[in-house]
């Protein structure tokens, strides 16, 4: 019994702290990554890596942001 209610805290507490501060810091890397994309698209367009570039710098992060289950460690 106090083994599930270990767990139940535990997973409570990721939660608080996913809310908190991972799901903001998601957003502020977000919003970083999404301008350097922007001002390095010249030099990633030349390269003909933008894909690359679009999915390290704007797609990780809005998937850890807004697609990642509250309170989980990694997207799914």
């Amino acid at each position: 019994p106090r083994a599930c209610a270990d767990s139940g805290e535990s997973q409570a507490v990721a939660m608080v702290t996913d809310v908190a501060i991972a799901r903001p810091a998601g957003l502020a890397i977000l919003l970083l990554g999404s301008a350097a994309f922007i001002v390095s698209l010249p030099i990633t367009a030349l390269n003909g890596n933008v894909g690359e570039a679009r999915k390290a710098l704007v797609e990780m992060p809005y998937k850890i942001t807004f697609k990642r289950k509250l309170g989980a460690k990694d997207v799914e």
